[in-house]
């Protein structure tokens, strides 16, 4: 009896080795136990997202704007927005009053030096005329008078105070801007006020210089007038020929102002906006119209600190242009902000490609430029 007890014994725990020797196999043989591990080998090769993706502004590589030297009316304009232009093309007319005077005033002083010169030397001896010496010094002394009134009556203080109130509403808008306290459209609009209001003070500095030069002009001409009145010096032949010279040079610069006055393209490319209408009174610097070159594209991404210092010119970027249908083609990083850009508060990626199609008007969109990724610093 003891022996067959010591067997059974013996053989309880061979079945109970046996089976957790079963346990402990299937357990390899799980199909789970297999999934496990390759999906844990799968995470493991998994890396960071392959591109950062930013939006980004498209500009035009060049853009020109169409002003006017002098102030005057527009009676016409010869361009539409999206119209394709040539160098040299027409683009708007002026009439200016003031510069039509000056070119009769310079003309009647041309003809009237070619018939003193031409009278002077068909006299025996040169000798002047009485009645013509009278009349060219009542009209050197009304052109004194009047060039001399026009300077006294003309003053920069007006444009000096709008440029400087432009400045310090700048300088104000920006301070608000870091607070939050002005939006980026009004600090923009007074970026174009000042530029606007500079060009006028530019264009009234130089009246203000004509103006002074034709009153030394006109001073000039009646002293040397006087000298010679009264004597019959041989020399007023020359003198009369100098005179003939003088006032065909001035007569040739009222006319190059006048011509001017037909504003033509100085660049080939697209008319992109059109700010002023025919019938205007424009003052002298006032853009009238935009004209951009169109065959390249500029992308400017805005962007952070740690970009920025993640990328670098001539880094290899894709770029999605928002043609129909839209397309992404590889360009490189043209430049990259060395500090933050005022208006937009942000570092700018700058990418130039040129324009699939240069009839399509991408100036003003929104595109992207897709950045590989980089490990940020």
């Amino acid at each position: 009896m003891p022996d067959i007890s010591k067997k059974l014994h013996l053989a309880a725990w061979g079945l109970l080795v046996f089976f957790a020797l079963s346990v402990c196999l299937s357990a390899f043989k799980l199909p789970g136990a297999g999934m496990i591990e390759r999906t844990s080998s799968l995470f493991k090769k998994v890396s960071a997202p392959p591109e950062t993706v930013l939006p980004a502004r498209i500009q035009p590589a060049r853009v020109v704007a169409v002003t006017s030297d002098f102030g005057g009316v527009l009676t016409a304009l010869a361009v539409t927005a999206g119209k394709e232009v040539k160098e040299g093309d027409l683009l708007a007319s002026i009439r200016s009053d003031e510069l039509i005077a000056d070119n009769d005033r310079a003309h009647r002083r041309l003809e009237l030096a070619q018939h003193r010169y031409a009278f002077l030397k068909s006299t025996t001896g040169g000798q002047p005329n009485d009645r013509i010496r009278d009349e060219e010094l009542g009209i050197a002394k009304s052109a004194v008078q009047t060039t001399g009134e026009r300077v006294k009556a003309y003053s920069l203080s007006e444009a000096e105070e709008a440029y400087s109130l432009a400045q310090q509403r700048i300088e104000d808008l920006k301070d608000l801007l870091q607070q939050k306290l002005a939006t980026q459209y009004e600090y923009d609009e007074a970026v174009a006020k000042s530029r606007s209001e500079l060009r006028n003070l530019n264009a009234a500095r130089e009246h203000l210089s004509r103006l002074r030069q034709e009153s030394d002009l006109a001073n000039s001409n009646l002293r040397m007038l006087q000298m010679r009145s009264g004597t019959g010096n041989p020399i007023d032949v020359q003198a009369a020929e100098i005179e003939m010279r003088d006032a065909a040079a001035a007569f040739a610069v009222t006319q190059q102002r006048l011509e001017k006055c037909q504003i033509r393209s100085r660049i080939s490319g697209t008319v992109t906006q059109v700010t002023a209408t025919q019938g205007d009174t424009v003052p002298a610097g006032s853009p009238l119209l935009q004209v951009a070159d169109l065959t390249t594209m500029v992308f400017e991404a805005p962007v952070t600190a740690s970009i920025a210092r993640a990328v670098h010119g001539g880094s290899p970027v894709m770029v999605r242009i928002p043609s129909d249908p839209p397309t992404r083609v590889p360009a490189k990083i043209a430049s990259v902000t060395a500090s933050p850009d005022p208006a937009r508060q942000a570092y700018l990626v700058r990418v130039s490609v040129p324009n699939p199609d240069a009839r399509t008007i991408l100036a003003g969109l929104e595109g992207a430029v897709e950045i590989p990724h980089l490990e940020y610093k």
